[in-house]
């Protein structure tokens, strides 16, 4: 289970060490330069897309995401801090893991009408394979796997490339009926 703390533009405040190797998975959470923006990229990703910050409540937060092959169930506080300081905390996000919501990949990937090569790439992908490594795998260059990712992005309509697995999983509770199978 992981607790975050974000400010009322959804930029991180806090967040505990089970949140931070959720969201940072398969990298190793660490102090590094772009560490902190991999995590922000990450909880963008968990926003809805169509809404951006304005009026956007915690109900509007997505119910699950995966992380690795991992589903996560997502629930959203929000939080009233008399505190004076610039960053005030406005939404708490906690993160626990879902045994039920397993993402079954070759059936959404129908529906979705991707290619094999497609299903592949997102296979990998949620494994947690970089483009090098995904292209290393499947014997293609890093810019044909780029070229998959991207045609995935725009079948599941993800801005981002780790936002594809988020949209497949909402697209996979749409089919289900409200539940992953």
């Amino acid at each position: 289970m992981g607790f975050i703390l974000l400010d009322a533009c959804f930029r991180l405040i806090c967040a505990s060490e089970e949140a931070l190797a959720i969201l940072a998975y398969p990298r190793v959470p660490s102090k590094n330069k772009g560490f902190e923006n991999l995590l922000q990229r990450r909880i963008q990703s968990l926003l809805p897309s169509n809404g951006g910050h304005n009026g956007l409540s915690p109900s509007k937060f997505p119910n699950e995401f995966a992380s690795g092959k991992r589903c996560y169930e997502v629930r959203a506080f929000p939080v009233k801090s008399n505190l004076k300081s610039g960053q005030r905390p406005a939404v708490a996000l906690l993160l626990e893991r879902n045994h039920r919501g397993i993402l079954h990949l070759q059936t959404l990937a129908r529906k979705l009408r991707m290619t094999p090569r497609e299903t592949e790439t997102v296979d990998f992908l949620v494994q947690g394979l970089g483009t090098k490594q995904i292209a290393s795998r499947m014997g293609i260059s890093p810019n044909t796997a780029k070229a998959f990712l991207r045609s995935v992005m725009i079948k599941v309509g993800a801005e981002y490339r780790h936002g594809i697995i988020g949209k497949m999983l909402q697209a996979s509770q749409a089919i289900n009926g409200g539940s992953f199978r």
